[in-house]
């Protein structure tokens, strides 16, 4: 059984005026009265007129008066479909009726909010807005309003399919508008009344209640009226499978409709007209009159007309072999019915909305003109193809460009690679022949016994020097050839700090005294570490030889521990910019410089380069900086 719709009552406002600035006041007056003569039959003019009322009434700053504007514009909004604006004035109007104590504007505006959240879905909020305006109107003695009222709330059971709730509270709404010798109301309380009767079968009395209630709307000449009465009872007819009386009674009802410009029960109309025709096999006004519906529905933005749109649509194309689109709508209407109960499902309403309204579009090309869909699809097609291949292009431009730069990684990477190879080479064939030839030169000397014994003293000093550069060297070149294969093995035990320094100390004793240095080691025994011993050892021996060699005779070398961090700091010449921002850049390759020291001495460039990649190894970190006394300052991290 088909579920019939049915009216909310707007409540009308009276109007009053003080007595003080009456000029302005009678204009506000005139005003009011034209609001109330288009409310129904000009909306758009009396837009104008309540915004003209609101604009003059700041002068004159009575809350009275805004009150009725915004209620009325809450009204016109609810019927344009613009709910949200709709509240928003009603709950000025509900805000100005308090400020002014109008108890009447008060029901009138709780009402009217309550009909906006009942048309947004919202049945929970209506009921308890419909319930809180009851109490006021009885306490106020307003039988019309409360009579409305209550059949609010019978409706709101009537929407729910709650059939015997709703038909005792239109019987007591009924008794309300006998009281109040209000027709109009009492008509659509029978037509109300007459709903629930079809609704429960009891068709041939429900047809003579809604006659009734349809002349005394005749002889009110109340349009609005007549035309919802007609609907419910050409759907009577349709459920009596009297096809044509039902035409008849729902095209007067559309008429009346497009009339009034009542845009939420021109959906309800144009949705029986299309039932009523598929019942009569004319596949193409059903389906027009169908897709009329869903437009207007989906302008107003409402969940209930969408849902009731949909369903309709669903039944039109099953009934005409169309079981694609009918699929589509049936998916659609069933998701509006959830969202109405679960607002959760809005995000998903909108797309298969979207979705669908998509595909309509196509359709309704396609039954205007078939040429022209294929010509579309062709540029669809054909914009498509281009998008792709655009895509496309920039996918492999951008894969070649982040090969390229691997590429170029990969190649500044060799290309270091090569140059620490080539200095590798260098460093065999000269600096480590060179501490040989001259043990080899010694070797001649001592067997021809050729050297005076202060002569020997000497040369023996400096080969002392020579070979324990030389072992450091060696030290270097095993570890950089072991990280050029993966080959460095990181093991972390915990030793005394302070006996790795003083053991490099002791191996730089000769250079430190033959440039009379004074090292201070500020590190205290029992200074214990957990990291790489052998890794530090290295790192720290490579910076200690470098600022023995850039330290002037009678400088100071000083190397302390705080908070895991190793601090050595000279009075030498300090490091060259390049490289020490360089070996403070993380990611930035140390290149193999080798400067010359204070006294001549040479070096090959690698102590520094190697004790960068040692401290990535083990975890820590190598910065360097100029102290404050003009030297260098390195900082290893821990």
């Amino acid at each position: 059984m088909r579920l019939i719709k049915f009216f909310i009552f707007s409540i009308c406002f009276i109007i009053t005026s003080s007595g003080f600035a009456q000029t302005d006041i009678q204009r506000l007056d005139k005003i009011l009265e034209q609001v109330k003569q288009t409310v129904d039959a000009n909306p758009a003019k009396c837009l104008e007129l309540c915004n003209e009322g609101l604009k003059i009434n700041k002068q004159v700053g009575l809350a009275k008066f805004d009150g009725k504007f915004y209620g009325y514009l809450g009204i016109l909004y609810q019927d344009l479909g613009n709910y949200q604006k709709a509240v928003d004035c009603l709950l000025k109007s509900r805000k100005a009726a308090l400020e002014s104590n109008d108890q009447q504007a008060l029901i009138s505006a709780e009402v009217n909010i309550g009909g906006v959240y009942f048309y947004e879905g919202k049945y929970e909020e209506a009921l308890k807005q419909f319930i809180h305006a009851g109490e006021m109107a009885r306490n106020f003695k307003d039988y019309t309003q409360a009579g409305s009222i209550v059949g609010n709330i019978a409706a709101i059971h009537l929407q729910l399919k709650q059939y015997d709730k709703a038909l005792a509270y239109f019987q007591l709404a009924e008794k309300d508008f006998i009281i109040s010798h209000d027709s109009d109301m009492l008509a659509t309380n029978y037509q109300n009344v007459g709903q629930v009767l079809s609704q429960t079968f009891r068709y041939d009395t429900a047809l003579k209640l809604l006659q009734v209630a349809l002349d005394i709307a005749k002889k009110k000449q109340n349009e609005t009226i007549q035309a919802r009465i007609n609907i419910n009872i050409g759907s009577i007819y349709i459920e009596l499978k009297q096809y044509g009386k039902a035409k008849i009674y729902i095209e007067e009802a559309l008429a009346l409709h497009e009339h009034q410009g009542d845009s939420n029960y021109l959906v309800d109309a144009y949705c029986n007209l299309s039932e009523v025709n598929r019942m009569l096999g004319q596949k193409d006004i059903a389906l027009d009159a169908g897709k009329h519906a869903f437009d207007i529905a989906s302008r107003l933005r409402s969940n209930h007309w969408l849902q009731i749109a949909c369903a309709n649509l669903d039944k039109a194309y099953s009934a005409f072999g169309d079981y694609k689109n009918a699929y589509q709508y049936g998916q659609l209407s069933a998701a509006y019915n959830d969202s109405i109960l679960n607002e959760q499902k809005t995000k998903e309403i909108q797309k298969l909305q979207i979705g669908f309204e998509t595909k309509k579009k196509e359709q309704e090309i396609a039954k205007l003109n078939n040429e022209s869909e294929l010509k579309d699809k062709q540029l669809w097609l054909i914009i498509g193809s281009g998008i792709i291949i655009v895509l496309l292009i920039c996918v492999g431009t951008f894969v070649l460009y982040k090969n390229k730069r691997k590429t170029e990684l990969l190649n500044t990477k060799l290309m270091n690679a090569n140059t620490v190879k080539d200095r590798m080479f260098s460093i065999i064939s000269h600096d480590l022949r060179s501490p040989l030839n001259s043990l080899s030169t010694l070797s001649f000397l001592l067997d021809h016994k050729a050297l005076k014994p202060e002569e020997y003293e000497v040369i023996s000093q400096r080969i002392k020097v020579s070979l324990s550069s030389t072992d450091l060297l060696l030290d270097n070149m095993l570890l950089w050839a072991a990280s050029q294969m993966d080959g460095v093995n990181i093991k972390k035990t915990t030793f005394d700090l302070y006996d790795i320094i003083e053991e490099v100390k002791e191996l730089f004793a000769q250079s430190l005294q033959h440039k009379n240095i004074h090292f201070n080691n500020q590190i205290k025994p029992k200074c214990d570490v957990e990291t790489d011993a052998n890794m530090i050892r290295i790192v720290v021996r490579n910076i200690i030889s470098n600022a023995i060699k850039f330290t002037p005779k009678g400088g100071n070398i000083a190397i302390a521990f705080q908070r895991g961090c190793i601090t050595i700091t000279d009075t030498g010449a300090g490091l060259p910019q390049t490289i020490m921002d360089k070996l403070n850049t993380p990611d930035s390759d140390l290149s193999l410089e080798s400067n010359t020291g204070t006294q001549g001495e040479k070096g090959t460039g690698l102590g520094l380069f190697i004790c960068k990649e040692l401290m990535n190894k083990v975890g820590g970190s190598l910065k360097a900086e100029i102290d404050e006394g003009g030297g260098s300052k390195f900082n290893i991290e821990l």
